[in-house]
């Protein structure tokens, strides 16, 4: 399959840059297991496409109990300490970083992880040098559903939103890029398996062992 001719990339992090999905998923839930409270499959996986904010407010109107207990504050320190101690790059990534580098790709990253957390992710994981910018959920609210923060990072590359590349492991915010003209780059992550065909039928490549593959 041909290799993809990228001038400017955007990737997402947790999942995509970092192997961290697994423990961002559950980071909620851990903090009300605490408290002896267990959410079901389906509360777990509505949480993977909210902010911190946007979580709390869905599981208030389950009517989830004690979640008013668990504090902004307590999910970011348990964050921060799993990026610290255990943030490992997904496969393939550090090469595709250096290729794109020596090709003179531009690059930037965006993720609803807020700000000082996301940069204690990308300095321990060692490749904060490579972006012109780190976008970050306090900058947007509405998330990866809405197309702000996509407009913005093509405005910042100074291009228009079809040349800019979007790495992305999450369906929800490859359904919102691709509206918008957003060729994307699947990065597959073991949470998203049970709706790969879904991905790849909008994406434009997929990433493996350190390669953009073209579908399309």
């Amino acid at each position: 399959m041909q290799e993809l001719s990228v001038k400017y990339a955007l990737f997402d992090m947790d999942g995509t840059l970092a192997d961290t999905m697994g423990y961002w998923k559950t980071l909620t839930p851990r903090a009300l297991a605490r408290r002896g409270v267990t959410l079901s499959e389906e509360d777990i996986s509505a949480l993977g496409t909210l902010t911190f904010s946007q979580g709390v407010a869905y599981l208030r109107e389950k009517k989830i109990p004690r979640v008013e207990e668990i504090t902004r504050e307590e999910i970011l320190t348990i964050l921060e300490g799993h990026y610290r101690r255990d943030a490992r790059l997904k496969a393939g990534v550090r090469e595709l970083l250096d290729r794109f580098r020596a090709q003179g790709v531009r690059m930037g990253v965006a993720t609803l992880t807020p700000k000082a957390q996301a940069e204690v992710c990308l300095k321990s994981l060692g490749i904060d040098g490579y972006f012109e910018f780190v976008f970050t959920g306090e900058d947007y609210p509405n998330g990866k559903k809405s197309p702000e923060i996509f407009l913005d990072a093509a405005a910042r590359f100074g291009c228009d939103v079809r040349e800019m590349y979007l790495f992305e492991d999450s369906f929800y915010s490859m359904q919102t890029a691709h509206a918008m003209g957003i060729p994307i780059v699947v990065t597959e992550d073991e949470w998203q398996a049970h709706i790969r065909e879904d991905m790849l039928a909008i994406a434009t490549a997929y990433f493996e062992d350190g390669f953009t593959k073209r579908i399309k």
